[in-house]
């Protein structure tokens, strides 16, 4: 498996996942806008893509 990705409904409910991760200091990999959607990439902590 190359990663999991969870899609959200909106572009503000991933705002509040964004935000909340911010909040916990949870270390994130990546980010993207692909035109269509827009993504954050994080590791669980077995380093799996999320």
């Amino acid at each position: 498996m190359f990663h999991t990705a969870i899609v959200y409904p909106t572009r503000k409910d991933l705002a509040k996942i964004y935000q909340r991760l911010l909040n916990e200091e949870y270390p994130l990999t990546g980010a993207s806008d692909h035109g269509v959607l827009e993504a954050i990439y994080l590791d669980d902590p077995d380093k799996n893509g999320v």
